[in-house]
């Protein structure tokens, strides 16, 4: 069936696949709060899946750094804070939906646009997907749900240092399957599609699984796994500045939420401490700087200049027609 349009803004189209299902597809790969409101919206009239995908060669390439530098050039601290936890509530949505939700994935998914990923019930992703939490890089930390996300994922202490290895550095995975070996993608219920041509159907096809067993996450807490102190004793492997170390001991602050390992905490509260921190680093000078670095330069520059159309053929609709 050729999807029937239900409607659009700058950063998404939504249409409907029939049978209940809804196509999200980002216009644009910047994440901006379009992009949440047209899913927020696609969540409301989807009533038996929701597939997200794009239309260009790259899901996402993070939160825009313009909207960004604005806000802390301006001090706009409220602003931030409002649209960090819209950015956060709606992903809640997505892993809490009573309908399945299933992203294909290629090219950069960075930043913002992955955590939008980690938070869908199974992503297909082509071959050259490269995820990352790399907000790091930016000098602070992923607050739309990334870090309660990959902390709520982890089943052991080990698992956790791991993920905390991730997010502290930067990690960005080099194609698909280096994204399962690190733990963005769960081999569990995520898949790889090696056939770009495929990959819009193989989505489809996937959302239809899960559409005859779909359970809603149910999950409100997680167990603390590790102190404080045991996540920041991986800072002596590794060759950081002063600065990474202080954003590593952040991140690891809000993975172990201040408590000792077998405390219960909820998701709320480490969504809260997200954006406290997210709000502490964007004051700091350092954090700035880098800002004001990738804003000239870009993590991902040389993808950015080759970028296709927005309705190229090699990224055409053709598998839905």
């Amino acid at each position: 069936m050729k999807p029937r349009p239900l409607w659009e803004n700058a950063a998404c189209r939504l249409s409907d696949l029939g049978q209940g299902m809804v196509l999200a597809e980002f216009l644009s790969p910047e994440i901006q709060e379009t992009h949440f409101e047209a899913l927020s919206r696609a969540l409301r009239q989807a009533s038996r899946g929701l597939l997200l995908t794009c239309t260009g060669p790259d899901f996402a390439l993070g939160a825009s750094l313009n909207t960004l530098a604005g806000n802390i050039e301006r001090e706009e601290w409220a602003e931030l804070d409002r649209r960090g936890c819209r950015y956060q509530q709606i992903n809640l949505s997505l892993r809490r939906s009573p309908v399945p939700v299933v992203a294909a994935l290629r090219g950069y998914v960075l930043g913002a646009g992955c955590e939008i990923a980690l938070h869908c019930h199974s992503l297909v992703a082509a071959a050259d997907t490269r995820l990352g939490l790399v907000e790091t890089r930016a000098g602070l930390l992923p607050a739309a749900g990334g870090t309660q996300e990959m902390t709520r994922r982890a089943d052991t202490p080990a698992q956790l240092v791991r993920f905390f290895s991730l997010l502290a550095r930067g990690r960005l995975a080099a194609d698909a399957r280096e994204g399962l070996a690190l733990g963005y993608l769960d081999s569990s219920r995520d898949r790889l599609c090696d056939d770009p041509s495929l990959l819009l159907p193989q989505a489809l096809e996937r959302l239809h699984q899960l559409g005859r067993h779909h359970q809603p996450c149910q999950a409100t807490e997680v167990q603390v796994l590790c102190s404080f102190s045991e996540l920041c004793a991986e800072l002596e492997k590794w060759d950081l500045s002063a600065y990474d170390r202080q954003l590593a001991r952040t991140v690891a602050g809000v993975m172990c939420a201040g408590q000792e390992p077998g405390s219960r905490v909820s998701l709320e509260r480490l969504l809260d401490l997200e954006r406290e921190a997210l709000l502490r680093l964007a004051g700091q000078a350092r954090t700035r700087a880098r800002i004001r670095h990738l804003r000239q330069a870009g993590l991902v520059a040389e993808r950015r200049d080759q970028s296709a159309p927005r309705e190229s053929k090699k990224h055409s609709r053709q598998p839905f027609s």
